[in-house]
């Protein structure tokens, strides 16, 4: 389990949504979206989640991917989602809601999280980790511009 706080130019953010990206050894790496953070910033990422989400990946699209365990090369990155990236995943929620599952609510929570960005003032968004478990896992943090 990872818990995670998003900051948006060092405050915590309500709402926000961290890209989970798991590299692998080979074929494509696996991207999945967790979220929203609470009313301080904070969420828990489970591996159960992630290890679901790229299994729904691999189902939509065979032969792009490995298998999430073997030819994952042990290393996971979180990122906070930006406009830019709230906009992809709700164009990607318009385009594959057809053919795949989201959690009830999905779009809305995507939405709420591009509001609160679009009235808040230029800055970075990045993520802290508050808590790993114990896991062979390097994990890499990024920050990215709110836009």
């Amino acid at each position: 389990m990872l818990r995670v706080r998003v900051l948006l130019n060092e405050a915590p953010m309500d709402s926000a949504y961290v890209r989970v990206q798991l590299r692998m050894r080979r074929k494509n790496d696996f991207h999945s979206i967790h979220g929203p953070a609470d009313g301080g910033g904070s969420l828990d990422i489970t591996s159960d989640e992630i290890m679901l989400e790229a299994e729904r990946n691999k189902a939509l699209f065979l032969m792009d991917y490995g298998h999430p365990q073997l030819d994952w090369n042990g290393e996971i990155v979180l990122r906070p989602l930006s406009l830019k990236d709230l906009n992809a995943a709700l164009e990607a929620y318009t385009m594959f809601s057809s053919v795949t599952q989201y959690p009830p609510g999905y779009k809305d929570r995507l939405e709420h999280s591009k509001q609160i960005l679009e009235r808040s003032v230029d800055g970075m968004l990045r993520v802290e980790l508050l808590e790993a478990s114990a896991s062979p896992a390097t994990i890499v943090l990024e920050k990215v511009a709110k836009s």
